[in-house]
C-alpha cells in the first residue's frame, strides 16, 4: 500500500512526507477492503483498494506536500526569487497544484469508468461477464485449465500456496524495481520518476473504474 501511495509524488515530497503517505495509504486500503466486502464487490486480489484508492490518495497527497525545491529539481523549473513554482497546499501553496491533481483524478476516473461500462455491458449482454456459480466455487484453475495452480500441502508442510504466491510476488517486484533503477540511471531520474507517476495514475484509474463499473452493472436488473 505504501509503495502505491508514494509512487505519484516520490520525486517531489520529503522522506518524512512519504512515510505519512504510506501510513494513511494502509488505512485507506483496509477501509476500502472492508467496504467492498460489505457491498459484496468481487475483488479477490484487492486490486481496486490497492491501485485505485491508494493510488488516488497518492495523487491527492502530492497536491498537499509537494516541495518547491524538489519540484524545481525534478522538472528543471526556474527557481529564482519571484518565479512561480507550483507546490503543495501545506507548503504555502495557492491550491493550484492540489486543484490540478483533483481534476486529474476525476478526469481519468470518468474516462476509464465510461469505457469500461460500455465494455462490461457488452460482455454482460453476451453472457461473458461472469462465470457460473459452480465454476466459481471450483476455481478457474480447475474448471478452465484442468488443474490447480498451486499444490497445497497445509500450513508449514512443503511450499504451499502462500509460499508460492509470496515467491512469485517477491520475484516480480524485484524485477520491476531493478528495471526502474536501470531506467533511472539511463534516462535521468527525474524523467523516470515522472513516467512512474503517470503509470501509477493509469493503474489506479483502470482498477477503480473496472471495479465500480462492474458493480454498477450488477445493480441493474
Amino acid at each position: 500500500m505504501g509503495f502505491v501511495s508514494i509512487t505519484a509524488g516520490a520525486h517531489v515530497v520529503e522522506p518524512w512526507a512519504a512515510i505519512i503517505a504510506g501510513l494513511v495509504g494502509g488505512w485507506i486500503f483496509d477501509a476500502v477492503c472492508a467496504l467492498f466486502l460489505k457491498l459484496r464487490i468481487d475483488d479477490p486480489l484487492a486490486a481496486a483498494p490497492m491501485h485505485g484508492f491508494c493510488g488516488a490518495w497518492g495523487v491527492f497527497f502530492t497536491g498537499l506536500l509537494a516541495s518547491r525545491s524538489y519540484v524545481c529539481e525534478a522538472y528543471g523549473r526556474d527557481c529564482s526569487p519571484g518565479s512561480y513554482i507550483p507546490r503543495g497546499l501545506l507548503y504555502d501553496g495557492d491550491g493550484r497544484l492540489l486543484a490540478s491533481q483533483v481534476i486529474g483524478i476525476i478526469s481519468i476516473f470518468a474516462w476509464v469508468f465510461g469505457l469500461m461500462l460500455i465494455l462490461f455491458s457488452i460482455l454482460k449482454a453476451v453472457k461473458l461477464l461472469r462465470i457460473s456459480a459452480e465454476e466459481e466455487q471450483a476455481g478457474l484453475d480447475v474448471s478452465k485449465h484442468g488443474g490447480s495452480a498451486c499444490e497445497w500441502t497445509g500450513c508449514g508442510q512443503g511450499r504451499g500456496v502462500v509460499w508460492d504466491l509470496g515467491s512469485l510476488l517477491g520475484t516480480g517486484v524485484w524485477r520491476w524495481v531493478s528495471w526502474l533503477c536501470r531506467v533511472s540511471q539511463s534516462a535521468q531520474s527525474a524523467f523516470a520518476r515522472r513516467c512512474v507517476g503517470c503509470l501509477s495514475c493509469v493503474a489506479w484509474a483502470t482498477c477503480l473504474g473496472c471495479a465500480i463499473s462492474v458493480r454498477a452493472i450488477d445493480l441493474v436488473p
